[in-house]
């Protein structure tokens, strides 16, 4: 579980509570049914906390990429004709999240993602696009969410967008960000 920013404060609370969810929440019989690993014991042996202080001061680079961990979130979105779609996830995703951050950013989020499109944004390689499954234990429902792997190469002048890519790091982006999705690692030459 990764808590950052102002909400380190709760970090005492939000373990327990992480503890009852798998506890109460997660379906065990059925994994277990299946070819799934299931725990013996779920409980808290530790909480570690880790500092991570942000120096969202501007890279001199003008090319970084950004290497995807887990898949993107790409429904609804023609992501892989219009690589600004990341940009704009992105824009919207740290701007929602940005109070947590003990950090202030521009107010002007239409001319920043104005500003943005003069950047060259390509995917690197091949982007790989599937169906991921998605099952909802309060809603009793299964659905699927379109998902994208790849390295997004952003070229140009990274100065405005240089604090949302460092943000975004920590607080991923685009829809299912909360559950993993949309995790990357700044790359920079």
């Amino acid at each position: 579980m990764t808590v950052f920013g102002s909400a380190d404060f709760w970090i005492q609370a939000a373990a327990p509570a992480l503890v009852e969810a798998l506890r109460d929440r997660v379906h065990w019989h059925k994994l277990a049914a299946g070819t799934y690993f299931v725990p013996s014991r779920i409980g808290i042996s530790s909480v570690k906390t880790q500092a991570r202080k942000l120096d969202l001061s501007c890279t001199t680079s003008n090319e970084c990429k950004l290497s995807f961990i887990t898949p993107l979130d790409t429904e609804r979105t023609e992501i892989a004709n219009n690589p600004h779609q990341v940009l704009k996830k992105l824009l919207i995703r740290v701007a929602l999240m940005v109070c947590w951050q003990n950090t202030l950013l521009s107010d002007n989020l239409d001319a920043l993602f104005t500003d943005w499109k003069n950047l060259k944004c390509e995917f690197v390689g091949s982007v790989h696009t599937s169906s991921l499954r998605l099952d909802s234990g309060r809603n009793r429902q299964t659905g699927f969410r379109d998902v994208t792997m790849s390295e997004l190469e952003i070229t140009g002048d990274l100065g405005s967008l240089w604090p949302f890519l460092l943000i975004g790091e920590t607080t991923y982006i685009g829809r299912g960000a909360v559950n993993g999705l949309g995790r990357y690692k700044i790359l920079v030459n």
